[in-house]
């Protein structure tokens, strides 16, 4: 069974890195009185920073980004004001190159972390030399 669980949790986080997702959210708010100055100093507290009140209207998109699939849901308000829709479609287009620059970062680490790995395995790849061992008996001169 566990081993079903932690498939299951692959799957899911999978699905999680393929689907991207951009709210615009229109309500009333209250900052989060519960932060700390060290909650905020470590960036714990980026998606908490207000307290949702009271959400009057609302524009979310989810993007598949292995299909191309886009799914927009909006309330009234955003069918009739325009401003609010290109608000929300450059903030799909900022998240999406995020995500491309997100995606070039993990594959240049990726490639430093195999070429790391395979200079372990043999250090001739890196275009050093193979260590020539000590003689037998440790005489230098032998």
């Amino acid at each position: 069974m566990a081993r079903t669980s932690f498939f299951t949790n692959i799957l899911n986080g999978v699905d999680k890195l393929v689907k991207l997702e951009v709210s615009t959210i229109i309500g009333t708010f209250k900052p989060n009185s519960t932060l700390t100055a060290q909650d905020l100093a470590n960036g714990n507290a980026q998606d908490a920073m207000m307290e949702q009140i009271d959400l009057n209207d609302a524009m979310l998109s989810k993007v598949n980004m292995l299909t191309g699939d886009i799914t927009t849901t909006m309330t009234q308000r955003f069918t009739n004001d325009q401003q609010l829709r290109e608000y929300h479609s450059i903030r799909e287009n900022q998240a999406h190159e995020i995500v491309l620059r997100n995606v070039k970062v993990l594959e240049s680490v990726g490639k430093m972390i195999i070429d790391f790995a395979e200079k372990e395995v043999d250090p001739r790849i890196a275009g050093g030399n193979t260590p020539t061992p000590p003689p037998a008996n440790g005489d230098a001169n032998s």
